[in-house]
């Protein structure tokens, strides 16, 4: 998507509680830092917020090799 970059090229692991329940798969996604004043306005963006989304939404269903989502 143009206008995002990835920090890390890779999946870096951590020891988060949230996601080491191994009853629930889950992801953790950095979207933005809010400490950042540019990155903040952004996510207070509703289009921003819609890309952010579908774009998640997007690489899920590719890592899933699912269809695209439909949008309601």
């Amino acid at each position: 998507q143009p206008g995002i970059s990835v920090h890390y090229p890779r999946v870096k692991r951590v020891n988060f509680l949230v996601l080491k329940n191994p009853g629930i798969p889950s992801s953790l996604v950095e979207m933005a830092f809010l400490s950042n004043i540019h990155d903040e306005r952004r996510m207070l963006n509703a289009d921003y917020q819609e890309m952010m989304a579908q774009g998640l939404a997007t690489g899920i269903c590719k890592f899933f090799r699912l269809s695209a989502i439909n949008r309601a």
